[in-house]
């Protein structure tokens, strides 16, 4: 089976060690490619160096809301520089964190990438915390046109619907590992395979048993292994059908980082 994780940040120093070594192990595990979203201006030049001869890597850019200290008045026209100039296969990551206070801006910067995202024609890569009604009120005043990505899911099955009427597909990773993450677990259940793909969010959100450890694609057969449990996918045959869905799902969501089937 061949996978990809859409949402890992890469580049992050926690990989600096041993990159290439992950990189040789994510092939040897069918991992064959890594979508890796930006973050933050001073962060983007590194994507570009993020390469290998057999794992494929792709990048978005965006400005996170968790990392909204670091963003200078002129980083939203370097961003639309960046677009316009780089090989980038998304906007993002960009969203909203509740925890981090001033929504306001927050919103304002969500939705300027927003609007980035409708007039370079990419998905976007979106972050939730806590603010739930308010992304989709920023999804609903400015709506993707090429679809987008909420990662690292962890909600109702309900909340997961409103972002499918949006367009969106949804992010599984390490969450749904855990017995006592009943709800998302329960929405994953439901949801048609043709709404997920998968993500490990590394070198955070480690899979349930994993705890304190760094986080890396190499876990993705791992998330896909929880996700067929949670499902009740069971026979080699149903396994691979799912497997084949979520790498369609993947193309789907990033066709500048299409493969083929």
């Amino acid at each position: 089976m061949v996978f990809t994780d859409t949402h890992c940040h890469f580049d992050f120093p926690a990989f600096d060690g041993d990159r290439e070594a992950l990189l040789a192990e994510c092939w040897r595990r069918g991992v064959e490619r890594i979508v890796v979203p930006g973050v933050a201006a001073a962060q983007w030049p590194r994507l570009s160096m993020l390469r290998h001869d057999r794992v494929s890597i792709y990048c978005g850019l965006g400005l996170h809301p968790w990392f909204s200290e670091q963003h200078e008045s002129d980083h939203l026209a370097q961003l639309e520089t960046g677009l316009r100039e780089g090989n980038v296969v998304a906007v993002g990551e960009t969203g909203l964190h509740g925890p981090a206070g001033k929504m306001d801006q927050q919103v304002e910067l969500l939705e300027a990438q927003l609007d980035l995202a409708r007039q370079f024609q990419l998905p976007v890569i979106l972050h939730q915390v806590g603010a739930h009604n308010e992304l989709i009120r920023s999804l609903k005043r400015c709506p993707p046109v090429c679809g987008g990505v909420v990662h690292a899911f962890a909600g109702s099955f309900e909340m997961a619907q409103e972002y499918r009427v949006a367009g969106l597909w949804l992010g599984v990773g390490g969450v749904i590992s855990y017995p006592r993450a009943r709800r998302t677990r329960a929405a994953v259940a439901r949801l048609p395979a043709s709404a997920l793909v998968l993500e490990t969010d590394g070198p955070d959100m480690p899979l349930s048993g994993f705890q304190g450890c760094r986080n890396s694609p190499v876990q993705i057969p791992s998330v896909f292994r929880a996700l067929c449990q949670v499902r009740g996918v069971r026979l080699p045959d149903e396994r691979l059908a799912l497997a084949r869905a979520l790498e369609q799902n993947a193309n789907n969501l990033f066709p500048a980082a299409k493969s083929p089937q």
